[in-house]
């Protein structure tokens, strides 16, 4: 039938046209010369396979790569566990500064505090004009880091309590006498360690600085204020800071050390009754 026919003709010259073809055509032009091959078109996209040699290539590359993002998770690792170390290890610790001595602390607009921050990385806060430390006229400034940067603020701190120039209406007898003193503030529990068994701990802490050390007596805190009050003097300002960094490391090991960061001083003042908790 002469239309299966035709109908078989166009069949087939669509299917020559759906696969795709090479052939190697050599033709002479004019002068002689060789013509390039003659490459049928394809409508479909040709599929690259690769050889061995770039198989091996690739393969090498990806697990250049693997191994590459491997090694930055590793590198990061110390500086991630770092961080964990350092904020499972900051305790909290405080000192006294006079009140004519706060202001240098804090600084104008709060400069010299906020400087004191981002040097040592520990938070701190001091408490407000005439909240003071129970019986006594001192201010107290806590802190919370790790020990080295709790050494560095207790430091830094008593620097200005030895240099700055107290006002007028402070007796200048009683001055002198507190730039040669460096009061820190414990929990009634690291207190005990500091003094030891029938005062063993302070003699030998005595002994080794050249410096007195005085702790405060419970009977003489105000009832609820789990702190304490340990003061070093002495002639040396390097020997009662070598005694102080003995302290904080004592401290520091005190498991049972309970020490709260924000605390109301102003709740325990002689005239008004101990609050049931502290604040912390």
């Amino acid at each position: 039938d002469a239309s299966e026919g035709t109908s078989t003709e166009v069949a087939a010259e669509s299917q020559d046209k759906e696969i795709e073809c090479t052939e190697e055509t050599k033709t002479s032009d004019s002068e002689g010369k060789e013509a390039t091959p003659a490459t049928c078109s394809t409508d479909k996209a040709a599929l690259s396979v690769p050889t061995d040699g770039e198989t091996g290539k690739q393969e090498q590359s990806d697990e250049q790569h693997d191994t590459s993002n491997k090694r930055s998770a590793d590198e990061l690792e110390p500086e991630q566990k770092s961080k964990k170390a350092k904020s499972e290890n900051a305790m909290v610790f405080k000192m006294l500064c006079p009140f004519w001595c706060a202001g240098a602390v804090i600084g104008t607009k709060g400069t010299n505090l906020r400087q004191l921050k981002e040097e040592t990385g520990c938070v701190i806060r001091i408490t407000r004009n005439h909240e003071n430390f129970p019986m006594t006229s001192e201010r107290v400034v806590s802190m919370k880091g790790d020990v080295e940067s709790i050494k560095k603020v207790i430091q830094s701190v008593q620097d200005k309590i030895r240099t700055d120039k107290p006002p007028p209406n402070a007796p200048s007898k009683d001055n002198t006498k507190r730039k040669g003193c460096m009061k820190l503030v414990v929990s009634v529990s690291s207190a005990g360690r500091i003094i030891g068994k029938g005062g063993e701990q302070t003699k030998k802490l005595q002994t080794l600085h050249g410096v007195h050390v005085d702790v405060m007596k419970t009977a003489d805190l105000p009832p609820g204020l789990n702190e304490s009050v340990i003061t070093i003097s002495g002639q040396d300002n390097e020997r009662i800071d070598n005694c102080m960094a003995d302290v904080v490391a004592l401290v520091s090991e005190d498991t049972r050390a309970n020490l709260n960061y924000f605390v109301n001083y102003a709740d325990f003042s002689q005239n008004r009754p101990a609050p049931p908790h502290q604040f912390g």
